[in-house]
C-alpha cells in the first residue's frame, strides 16, 4: 500500500509493519497484551517514518470511550513502614481515595504489599506480564536507585516524599504544614514547646522539612524548640517522659499520635500539664480527639489518580523530563488536647 504523502498515519505504520492498526495504536502506548518486543519493532518503525501521535485526537478518543481506561489496570503498591510495623503506606484513608478516582474514571485498581525491595527488576517484570501499566509507588526506601530499572512500560505517580524522586508526586507539603502547627501553638500561648520527631532510616524528605521548622519557629519570647528523635522502630516512653518533664515542656507538637499515649502511659495530665498537637491527627478512633494537623489523605488520593489519568491519556510513560510534585498542606484539626492558655498570645 503507497504512504501517504502527508505526515505518517497510524494505518501507514500498521502497513509497514504488518499489523493491525488497533495493535500499532496500542503498542505505541504499551497498553493491552502486546508483548515488550513488539513495542520497541513499533516504536523504532515509528522513529524511522517520522510518526508523531496526536496527543490531541488520542485524548478526545480516550475520553469519549471509557472502555479504554479498562485496557490499562494499575497498581498500588504499598510497604510497611517498619519490618514489624502493622501501618502500610500509602496510609488506608490515601489508597481508598485513589481506588474510589480511578472508578469514576474507569480505571480497575489492584493492591500489593511489597515485600522485597532488593527485587524490584522481577517485581516490575511481574507487574507488567500481569498487564499493569500505571503504578502508584509507596514512599520511604522503595526502590531508591530508580536508574537502574526499566520503568518505560509504566506511568509512575509517587505517593510520598522520597529523597530524589524522579517521579510525579503527591505528598504532604511538610515544612509548611509544620511551621503551620508550630506557629498555631504559639498563638495559642504554648512558649517552652518540644517537638517529637522520628529518626526514619533511610532517612525521608519530610524528616529534614520537620526538623528545619522545628528549628526555625519560634515566639519571640522563648527558647529555641527543643527536639526529641525516636526511633521509628520502637517509641521508648520512659525515655520521651523524662524528656518532657525535665525540660519543663509546657506543649509537644509530636510527629504522631503514639507520643500522646507514651505521655498518658507516664501519668502526665494531658492537656492540664502539658498541651499536645499531632502532626498526624483526626482520621482513626485512637486520634480524633487529639489536636493537631489533619493529613488530607483524600484530596491526595483524588490528586494522585487524577494525575495519573492525565499521564495515561497523553501516553507519559518511564522517568519523566522533569517531575512535578504536587503538595498539600495539613488542615487544623482542634480536638482537646491544645487549649488556649490564659496568657496574651501573638
Amino acid at each position: 500500500m503507497p504512504m501517504s504523502k502527508e505526515a505518517p498515519t497510524l494505518k501507514d505504520l500498521a502497513a509497514k509493519l504488518g499489523l493491525s492498526v488497533s495493535t500499532v495504536s496500542l503498542g505505541l502506548r504499551h497498553c493491552g497484551t502486546i508483548s515488550r518486543e513488539t513495542c520497541e519493532r513499533i516504536e523504532r518503525a515509528a522513529k524511522e517514518m517520522g510518526f508523531r501521535p496526536n496527543l490531541y485526537a488520542a485524548a478526545l478518543s480516550t475520553r469519549s470511550n471509557p472502555v479504554h481506561s479498562h485496557d490499562l489496570p494499575l497498581v498500588i503498591l504499598r510497604r510497611r513502614l517498619g519490618k514489624d510495623s502493622k501501618i502500610l503506606y500509602p496510609t488506608a484513608g490515601f489508597v481508598a481515595s485513589i481506588q474510589e478516582r480511578c472508578t469514576e474514571l474507569g480505571y480497575r485498581t489492584e493492591c500489593f504489599e511489597v515485600q522485597d525491595t532488593k527485587a524490584p527488576a522481577s517485581q516490575l517484570a511481574l507487574l507488567f506480564n500481569r498487564g499493569f501499566r500505571g503504578i502508584f509507588l509507596p514512599p520511604e526506601g522503595a526502590w531508591a536507585r530508580w536508574e537502574d530499572y526499566d520503568w518505560s512500560p509504566f506511568a509512575v505517580i509517587a505517593c510520598g516524599n522520597e529523597k530524589n524522586c524522579p517521579f510525579h508526586s503527591v505528598t504532604d507539603e511538610t515544612f509548611e504544614s509544620s511551621r503551620f502547627l508550630l506557629d498555631e501553638m504559639i498563638r495559642r500561648g504554648y512558649r517552652n514547646i518540644g517537638v517529637a520527631l522520628v529518626a526514619h532510616a533511610p532517612s525521608i524528605l519530610g524528616d529534614d522539612a520537620r526538623m528545619a521548622a522545628a528549628q526555625f519557629v519560634h515566639s519571640k519570647e522563648s527558647k529555641r524548640n527543643k527536639v526529641y528523635l525516636a526511633s521509628a522502630d520502637a517509641l521508648d516512653e520512659a525515655d520521651f517522659a523524662r524528656f518532657v518533664i525535665e525540660n519543663k515542656i509546657d506543649a509537644v507538637a509530636a510527629f504522631h499520635v503514639g507520643f500522646y499515649y507514651a505521655l498518658k502511659n507516664a501519668g502526665v495530665a494531658i492537656p492540664k500539664e502539658v498541651g499536645f498537637a499531632s502532626m498526624h491527627t483526626g482520621y482513626d478512633q485512637w486520634s480524633r480527639h487529639i489536636s493537631g494537623l489533619k493529613v488530607l489523605e483524600l484530596e491526595k488520593g483524588r490528586a494522585a489518580a487524577n494525575r495519573m489519568d492525565t499521564m495515561i491519556r497523553h501516553h507519559e510513560s518511564g522517568l519523566p523530563a522533569k517531575a512535578e510534585q504536587i503538595t498539600f498542606r495539613g488542615e487544623w484539626f482542634p480536638g482537646e488536647t491544645l487549649p488556649f492558655r490564659n496568657q496574651p498570645v501573638q
